[in-house]
């Protein structure tokens, strides 16, 4: 056994958290933790013993940064099959969600082992969170894991020429603003040092993405319920305050709002764009944001698709139990087949 193998630890869902510390965080994130700690309570209790992560296993904790060497958000955990291949397994990178204000990887562990059971390394990280940290900290920490990944990836059985970027909600935000760092140069230094790894990914899945936090009243002008716009204005004034955009220059986009990276005309990756599927529920107040995504990616002839799952409200697929949610990873499974695991 290697020194890395020791790090693996065979997983007991008794001792996955469920609830982080919230409290401070305000009632917001009191509401949303306590969700997730119903779902993660629910997918314990559908599955029969026998059944639960008998094929997964879980290095946790590992610190990613090289700024933030004992900082306690700059961890990630890796989750992978137990059955051990002759060659290297697809790598995934999965950010979590909660309004770049709450959540963690430790909130999303069902995320994690629903990747990793599909056949995926999966590093799931955690990032510095808003008010007290906004853009472009958490994205700051996104890419520096990421850089992370790519100088690590070999020594945990993952292949990087077989990566897939994964986000929810916030997350999704993450990974796509992540994604443009890698296909084109920009002025951040954080992005620079992306795009100089030189590793793209082969596919993205940016589930019920928030891609656009500045102009945030957009939501109520196209009508989402006003219990959802509290929510929607407490995730922008967490990750960029007051202000409308941060962007590097008044000509170029900030990477805080990477919808508006994709539809910016002088937007031209200088390399190829990865496939990328973005499901979203037919009721979430942040649909429009996924279609106008596809619509910019199409009218470049890039790759890209979505789903409206009828009925589905935000981060509807989290709900593993639900028939709706099973159809969402089933989709899921299918789109990563056909541009990584098959391959």
């Amino acid at each position: 056994m290697s020194a890395i193998d020791t790090l693996y630890l065979p997983v007991d869902e008794t001792e996955m958290a469920v609830l982080p510390e919230w409290l401070w965080r305000g009632v917001n994130a009191f509401a949303v933790n306590s969700l997730f700690k119903t779902m993660n309570l629910i997918d314990m209790m559908r599955s029969r013993p026998t059944e639960r992560f008998v094929d997964v296993e879980v290095a946790r904790d590992i610190a990613y940064s090289s700024t933030h060497p004992d900082g306690s958000w700059q961890r990630l955990d890796i989750w992978r099959p137990v059955e051990r291949h002759h060659r290297p397994l697809p790598a995934l990178m999965f950010v979590h969600g909660g309004g770049f204000r709450t959540l963690s990887k430790d909130t999303h562990w069902f995320f994690a082992r629903a990747f990793a059971r599909m056949g995926f390394v999966v590093f799931s990280v955690d990032y510095r969170l808003g008010p007290e940290h906004p853009y472009p900290a958490p994205l700051e920490d996104v890419c520096e894991a990421y850089r992370w990944i790519t100088e690590h990836a070999v020594e945990h059985g993952a292949d990087l020429e077989n990566l897939v970027l994964a986000g929810e909600s916030a997350g999704a935000n993450l990974i796509l603003a992540l994604s443009a760092a890698t296909l084109t140069r920009r002025p951040e230094g954080f992005a620079q040092q992306v795009f100089d790894t030189q590793v793209v990914p082969r596919a993205l899945l940016p589930m019920c993405g928030i891609f656009q936090v500045s102009d945030i009243e957009r939501y109520a002008r196209s009508g989402a319920p006003w219990i959802a716009m509290p929510a929607l204005r407490d995730a922008a004034s967490s990750y960029v305050g007051k202000v409308a955009s941060r962007a590097p220059s008044p000509e170029l986009p900030s990477l805080s709002d990477p919808l508006l990276v994709f539809e910016d005309a002088s937007f031209e990756p200088e390399r190829s764009v990865p496939a990328l599927f973005a499901p979203v529920g037919e009721s979430d107040p942040l649909v429009d944001d996924s279609l106008r995504l596809i619509r910019a990616l199409r009218a470049r002839g890039m790759r890209g698709k979505t789903e409206l799952y009828a009925g589905g409200g935000h981060s509807f697929m989290a709900f593993m139990w639900n028939g709706r949610a099973q159809r969402c990873w089933r989709d899921m499974h299918a789109f990563l087949e056909q541009h990584v695991l098959q391959r």
